[in-house]
């Protein structure tokens, strides 16, 4: 077991995305919706499964309702957002909490409380190969 790695090396245990300039890029406004912010980075996490981006919603502005294959996670780093599924009550969630929730279900996420930069910023995780 402690070869594990080096018998099947294809894949890298470990995923680093940071939250500077270099590391990641503004998706453009007419695909993100009015006044939602998404950060993706730059470098395509190969041979994954997983897509990473930094959600920026300034309070009352909501995600465009979407879903899509697998599990996501959305993980509040400043401020509160609220998950809305389909047939669900809204959800808030905050800085000390995650909300994990199977994104096959139609989902919006709304910005409540704004951080220090006039936005709540949160990561959001999707695993496509879960669900």
């Amino acid at each position: 077991m402690l070869l594990y790695d080096c018998l099947a090396p294809a894949e890298r245990t470990a995923i680093v995305v940071r939250n500077n300039s270099d590391d990641l890029k503004e998706m453009p406004q007419k695909f993100a919706g009015r006044g939602v912010r998404y950060r993706i980075p730059r470098v395509r996490l190969a041979l994954s499964d997983v897509s990473i981006c930094l959600l920026l919603l300034k309070p009352g502005v909501t995600t465009r309702k979407n879903h899509h294959h697998g599990i996501e996670a959305l993980l509040p780093i400043e401020g509160a957002f609220e998950v809305q599924l389909d047939g669900s009550v809204p959800r808030e969630v905050r800085t000390d909490e995650i909300a994990c929730f199977n994104s096959g279900r139609k989902h919006v996420v709304k910005g409540v409380q704004a951080g220090a930069n006039g936005a709540a910023e949160a990561w959001v995780l999707r695993l496509y190969g879960y669900a």
